[in-house]
């Protein structure tokens, strides 16, 4: 069912390109300011998404995903670093204000097994998980395999990356 879904939304070719676990500790879980997917992956044409597979209950209580909805029909907005503990970036204050211009943040309730899927453009983040609950997930992230990488934009990021983890270990 899966693989009929990605073809209709990225087209009949695609590829896998990373795994990744998220885990939100009960009381301590950090949170995740708002970016957007592709400002790290640096796809030419955004043709992306992620399937974020729900491990534990996902809640407004323990964290859980909170998008901007049509957030991504913007394109890349601009990013700065974010200097937060396992994030590097998230998208500026102003682009932020603008994109999210009155609507209200969607946080669905989901149950361990439920699966969101978003597009790498879309605009999410996550808050702290207070609860004494654990918030666990586990992403699959796909993209159109005609889909090109952008090597300029990537060599930019690593930089900026780079320069921030020297600017951390200072502090």
């Amino acid at each position: 069912k899966l693989k009929l879904i990605l073809k209709n939304l990225l087209g009949n070719s695609f590829n896998l390109r990373a795994i990744e676990l998220f885990a939100k500790p009960p009381k301590y879980g950090l949170p995740s300011p708002m970016h957007q997917d592709n400002f790290y992956w640096n796809l030419k044409n955004g043709n992306g998404l992620t399937v974020w597979i729900c491990l534990d209950k996902s809640n407004f209580r323990n964290g859980g995903l909170a998008y901007i909805p049509r957030s991504h029909k913007n394109g890349i907005l601009p990013h700065e670093p974010s200097f937060a503990p396992g994030s590097s970036q998230k998208v500026t204050k102003m682009a932020l204000s603008k994109v999210l211009n009155n609507k209200k943040l969607k946080i669905p309730n989901l149950k361990s097994g439920d699966i969101c899927i978003h597009s790498c453009l879309i605009v999410h983040g996550s808050s702290k998980n207070t609860s004494q609950q654990s918030r666990k997930g586990l992403t699959f992230q796909f993209k159109n395999s005609q889909e090109k990488y952008d090597y300029k934009k990537i060599s930019i990021y690593r930089k900026s990356l780079k320069k921030q983890i020297t600017l951390r270990r200072v502090n």
